[in-house]
C-alpha cells in the first residue's frame, strides 16, 4: 500500500511539471530528482572497536548516488580528546569520474590504556543540502569509537560459586583471572558459563585494594556482570542509591558478594549473589 501511494504521488507531481509552462519549476524538479549527488556516510556509526594496539586505523565509507563527473565534498570533525585522531581526508572527500564510493582513513594513536575515544565526522552544510529530496536517505554524520584496552596477563584462577540460580551454590574450578598490566585491575573470565556450561556472560571486573578487599568496576548503567540464558537476561547491578543492598566481604582470598539484579531489564530483584576463592595468583599471598 505504501508503494502504491508513493507511485501515485510521484506520478501526479510528474504530470504537474509536464503541463506547467514555468521552466523554472521544471528545472528545479529535474535537479532535485536527477542531478543531486546525495553524498552520504554508509552508517551513523562507522566503527566501534576494542584494541590493545598503540595505533589503529579504520575506514569510513562515503557514497554518492550520481557517479557522473568528478566531485569534491567536504566534512568537519570533532574529537572527544585532542591529539588522538587524524584522518587522511583532512576535511575533503574526492570522487573521481565514475567513482561512487570513497574512503576516509581515520587513525587513532597516543591512546591511554583503558580509555574510550570518539571521533565524529559531519558532512558540510552544502553536502547536506545537495541531497536526493525524493529518497531522503542521506546519513550526514557518523562516529568512530575506539576502546583502548589494557594488555592482559595471566593472574591465576579461582573457584567461582553462584548462589543466584542455585540455592546451595553451583561451582566451577579453575576459572581464569587476568590482570591489566601495570594496574591493580583484574577480570574473572566468563564465570557463569564456566559454572553452567551454557549461555553468554560478561567478565567480572574489579580493583584489588591494598587491604586485600576488592571494588567492582561497573559499566555506565552500574552493572557488574550480565548472564543471558534460556531467553532471559540477568544483570548483576550495583546501584549507588541502593548501596545498602550491595556488599562484598572477604576472608583472605575468599570473596562473598550480594547485590541487586535486573531480570530482562525489569525492576530490581534481591538474591543476586556469588562468591569466589582466588586459589592461584592471589596478590595477598605471602
Amino acid at each position: 500500500m505504501k508503494i502504491n501511494k508513493l507511485f501515485l504521488g510521484l506520478a501526479v507531481a510528474f504530470m504537474g511539471v509536464l503541463t506547467s509552462c514555468n521552466s523554472d519549476v521544471e528545472g528545479a524538479f529535474y535537479k532535485n530528482a536527477e542531478i543531486f549527488d546525495n553524498v552520504s556516510f554508509t552508517s551513523d556509526e562507522s566503527a566501534e572497536i576494542t584494541t590493545d594496539e598503540e595505533t589503529v586505523t579504520v575506514d569510513v565509507i562515503v557514497n554518492r548516488a550520481n557517479k557522473k563527473g568528478a566531485l569534491t565534498a567536504h566534512y568537519t570533525t570533532v574529537a572527544s580528546e585532542d591529539g588522538i585522531f587524524t584522518d587522511d581526508g583532512n576535511g575533503v572527500i574526492e570522487f573521481a569520474d565514475g567513482q561512487a564510493t570513497a574512503v576516509i582513513k581515520v587513525t587513532a594513536s597516543n591512546m591511554a590504556k583503558g580509555q574510550d575515544y570518539q571521533y565524529w565526522l559531519k558532512l558540510s552544510d552544502d553536502e547536506i543540502l545537495e541531497r536526493d529530496t525524493v529518497l531522503e536517505n542521506q546519513i550526514s554524520q557518523t562516529t568512530v569509537i575506539v576502546h583502548s584496552d589494557y594488555n592482559w596477563l595471566d593472574a591465576g584462577y579461582c573457584t567461582f560459586v553462584d548462589y543466584t540460580f542455585s540455592k546451595d551454590g553451583s561451582a566451577a574450578k579453575n576459572v581464569p583471572i587476568i590482570n591489566a598490566e601495570g594496574t591493580n585491575i583484574y577480570r574473572i573470565i566468563h564465570p557463569f558459563v564456566s559454572v553452567y556450561g551454557e549461555g553468554e556472560d560478561t567478565n567480572v571486573q574489579f580493583v584489588y585494594n591494598p587491604d586485600s578487599s576488592i571494588s567492582f568496576i561497573t559499566d555506565s548503567s552500574e552493572c557488574v556482570a550480565t548472564y543471558a540464558v534460556d531467553g532471559s537476561v540477568y544483570d548483576f547491578m550495583w546501584p549507588a542509591r541502593f548501596a545498602s543492598y550491595c556488599s562484598v566481604v572477604n576472608s583472605g582470598n575468599v570473596y562473598q558478594t550480594s547485590m541487586l539484579g535486573l531480570v530482562d531489564g525489569d525492576g530490581y530483584h534481591t538474591g543476586f549473589s556469588f562468591a569466589f576463592q582466588w586459589t592461584k595468583g592471589w596478590p595477598g599471598a605471602k
